[in-house]
């Protein structure tokens, strides 16, 4: 079969980036010899795990998401079924969940890839257009990687949905729901009604965020059709495509993104839990560095998509994702998604442009951009090997923890709560399902506050009734004392409890009620 040269860029380019979010895990997971067991989670561990303890809740029959870093976690309610629903395939198909969990990540990478080569073939003009801006959404990324020397930590070494690249390199839902996102942008008539409404369902399960950005950016469409046609009557511009798209998908997303809010809002305990959940974007100057260079270039660009039919959803949605990552409101960092995407397609629309008025070239132009756009996610792959190598606690369980959390797993039952060290209370709904004192920063309610008391329980020079009168009032079950309890300090005797698990260096307690 005989490929273009564009898809053959596209294809070459994939699979680098296919090898490049993989190998790095599969490099962690055979580091960890006899002693260790790999976590499955390179960037952003904390949220990993969340979404490892949503799965298990999946695998183990239920359908409701109820808060599994919360010792009371109430009614619960159909939220993130995306994740609950690989626990439940994966409990089907009998593997385990962080296999699951990466094998999906892969497949969503080369969709997104796949949904990407689409979305820049069908929004820009010339070959070495679409292939430069494929290759820069595929693997670039901002200019954080010169902040490290003064201690900065940038947005683009940490905000995953907004870069193709680190999207793939952190999670599933990210690189599935851009996919989704990115087929959404085009016209309805690329599709049927049906399939479409199908896609919309599941971007608004996976990637809630996506179907408001698609909303607003088929509405600003809307209003361009009809201020740029000349529409005999204004009711026309109701049987435009993008009219169709709004209709479609508004329809079908905002029923279920009003369910989501209704219910996080009327349940008591999830109301805790989405006040917790703020997500500001970075500052000003944080974001201007992070998508730069490209974003530099990108306004040259957004003229010259102004004047292309089929770019000026790139214009649009670089425009939109600006005002909506700063407009005051408390989920900012949400409306980021995917934001390098357009970033990319004007950029290299502003290489041309650029390269035109000056006489310079725009491949020369093209590998400069590269240079420096390529470095921060090099960083990224390099500080994770790293930390494998030093086998950071953050990644790395010891053999001895998971074979305490695997007793815990087989032993206790499902509705008691463990106090442990904030580290430790990350992997015991991740890796046993059941709950804990304190566990996460957003998903364990009051959580500032209980992080205060569960570390003042191990490091504070308490009495022995003090700990005890603790346990009692907070409804604990058992005391998990491992190496990282012992790091926090104070305690030295809990003989008042009872021991029934005690391998390895790490001792359970059982809590007398």
């Amino acid at each position: 079969m005989h490929l273009s040269s564009t898809k053959k860029v596209y294809l070459v380019v994939s699979i680098l980036v296919l090898v490049m979010v993989t190998v790095p895990y599969l490099y962690a997971y055979f580091q960890g010899g006899d002693a260790y067991q790999f976590g499955g989670f390179l960037l952003n561990p904390m949220d990993g795990n969340s979404y490892l303890a949503k799965m298990r809740q999946g695998r183990n029959g239920s359908w409701k998401f109820t808060l599994p870093y919360t010792a009371n976690p109430g009614k619960g309610a159909y939220l993130f079924l995306f994740y609950i629903s690989l626990g439940h395939l994966a409990r089907l198909m009998q593997i385990p969940l962080l296999i699951m969990f990466h094998g999906v990540k892969f497949i969503g990478t080369a969709l997104m890839l796949i949904s990407m080569a689409r979305f820049f073939d069908q929004g820009l003009e010339s070959t070495r257009l679409k292939q430069s801006a494929f290759s820069l959404a595929a693997i670039g990324s901002g200019l954080g990687w010169i902040a490290i020397p003064w201690g900065l930590f940038t947005a683009d070494f940490w905000v995953a949905e907004a870069y193709p690249f680190l999207s793939s390199y952190a999670n599933p839902h990210f690189p599935l729901g851009l996919a989704i996102l990115m087929d959404l942008i085009q016209p309805a008539e690329k599709r049927r009604i049906s399939v479409m409404g199908i896609l919309t369902a599941l971007l608004a399960l996976i990637l809630p965020f996506g179907v408001v950005i698609l909303i607003l950016l088929h509405g600003v469409l809307v209003l361009d059709d009809l201020f740029s046609e000349p529409y005999q009557k204004i009711a026309d511009v109701f049987k435009t495509k993008h009219m169709k798209d709004v209709g479609v998908i508004g329809g079908i997303g905002l029923p279920i993104l009003v369910y989501e809010w209704w219910v996080t809002n009327a349940d008591p305990v999830l109301s805790l839990w989405n006040e917790q959940n703020l997500t500001p974007s970075p500052p000003l100057w944080d974001t201007l560095l992070s998508f730069s260079p490209a974003l530099i270039l990108a306004i040259w660009g957004i003229r010259k998509a102004w004047g292309s039919k089929k770019a000026k959803p790139l214009a649009y949605w670089g425009i939109l994702g600006a005002v909506l990552m700063y407009f005051p409101w408390s989920l900012q960092r949400r409306f980021m998604l995917g934001y390098y995407i357009p970033i990319a397609g004007l950029a290299v629309l502003g290489i041309e442009r650029i390269s035109k008025q000056l006489a310079l070239r725009f491949t020369s132009m093209m590998i400069a951009l590269m240079i420096f756009a390529v470095p921060t996610n090099a960083i990224v792959i390099l500080s994770g090997a790293q930390a494998v190598k030093q086998r950071s606690p953050q990644i790395f369980l010891a053999q001895n923890e998971f074979q305490a959390l695997e007793w815990v797993e087989k032993n206790a039952q499902d509705a008691d709560v463990f106090l442990s060290s904030p580290s430790t209370g990350l992997y015991i709904p991740a890796y046993t399902g059941r709950k804990v004192y304190y566990g996460h920063p957003f998903e364990t309610t009051e959580a500032e506050e209980k992080r205060g008391k569960a570390e003042g329980f191990f490091k504070e020079p308490w009495t022995s009734d003090q700990r005890k009168s603790f346990l009692v009032e907070n409804e604990i079950d058992y005391v998990f004392y491992g190496p990282r309890e012992k790091k926090l300090g104070a305690v030295k005797d809990l003989a008042y409890l009872e021991v029934v698990y005690d391998q390895g260096g790490i001792k359970i307690y059982e809590v007398d009620h």
